[in-house]
């Protein structure tokens, strides 16, 4: 009756069957696809917004050094040895750029500190001296993609530190000292003759694995004169010094880099995909890619006369 209703015959209305196995898998397997691309694509879009958190933070220190120079005539020192007179012993320039960067209280408590202990490496570990600022984190000078930074972390002999994604570029290396940034520093905007959007000021370089080099606040670095802890060279020469003792003598050059690796410690890289942020002295931030080592090398002379080609 129902069949002769709807103006069926009988044989047209089965039932309907359900899915197979393989159909079933079929779906789950797009499905499963599907989920991964929009993963990759989210993880994407992450990694570029850090990206460009990172650059903005580069612009700032490049604008803080643009404050400082202003103030006082010329960059600040990449870091203050213990040479008679330097007021700031072992501070590196990350140091002086806080009062600049919205960090007056930490500015103000580190200038005490130094009045009270003029030696913030004298006491190890410094945690219950002076310079509580050694192992406060400061997010200006952290890249968001790297976790580990500001800090604090501790590292060996019960040091407590804070961390630096940022380290300020030295020259070639320590023994040339031809870039912006080394060791008792007072470079002028007039003593960058190659001019300062074609010269390097500043570089990504994650903190060592172990939290011993790339300490923003004081440090000792590659003979007391910062290399490799908030200082470094596009193509640095590793004397084998405590921790890097490990790696071998020679040159690093400009390459990718692993968090695991303590001679990573030894070159600029970043976690960004395919290359790092520099900030050059003119606040100009660039990405330069991996291939790009030897416009790095042209890039961190201040005097050297090399032409620049941009790729």
């Amino acid at each position: 009756m129902i069949r002769s209703m709807c103006g069926l015959p009988p044989h047209d209305l089965k039932p309907r069957s359900a899915f197979t196995l393989i159909e079933l898998l079929v779906v789950v397997a797009i499905v499963g696809v599907l989920i991964a691309l929009s993963l990759v694509a989210v993880q994407s879009a992450r990694e570029s917004s850090r990206k460009l958190q990172c650059q903005n933070r580069l612009r700032q220190i490049g604008l803080a050094m643009h404050q400082h120079h202003d103030a006082r005539g010329f960059f600040p020192p990449g870091k203050s040895t213990d040479k008679p007179g330097n007021a700031y012993v072992h501070a590196y320039w990350l140091t002086h750029l806080l009062e600049y960067l919205e960090q007056p209280a930490i500015a103000s408590e580190m200038k005490a500190a130094f009045v009270e202990q003029p030696d913030p490496l004298s006491v190890s570990p410094n945690v219950s001296g002076k310079h509580s600022g050694s192992w406060t984190g400061v997010p200006n000078f952290a890249c968001p993609s790297d976790s580990r930074v500001p800090g604090p972390r501790a590292t060996h002999k019960g040091w407590v530190v804070g961390l630096t994604s940022y380290l300020g570029c030295i020259g070639f290396d320590h023994r040339w000292n031809n870039g912006v940034l080394f060791a008792d520093s007072r470079i002028r905007f007039r003593d960058i003759t190659d001019g300062a959007s074609h010269t390097l000021i500043v570089g990504e370089r994650p903190p060592s694995p172990d939290f011993w080099y790339g300490w923003w606040y004081a440090g000792y670095g590659q003979r007391g004169e910062g290399s490799t802890d908030a200082l470094l060279g596009v193509e640095q020469e590793n004397l084998r010094e405590g921790a890097l003792f490990q790696c071998a003598f020679g040159t690093s050059y400009y390459k990718k880099g692993k968090l695991s690796n303590m001679c990573s410690t030894l070159h600029y890289w970043s976690l960004h995909p395919g290359g790092a942020n520099f900030g050059l002295a003119d606040g100009a931030v660039r990405f330069i890619d991996y291939g790009g080592g030897s416009i790095l090398r042209d890039l961190s002379s201040r005097d050297g006369g090399e032409a620049i080609v941009w790729p």
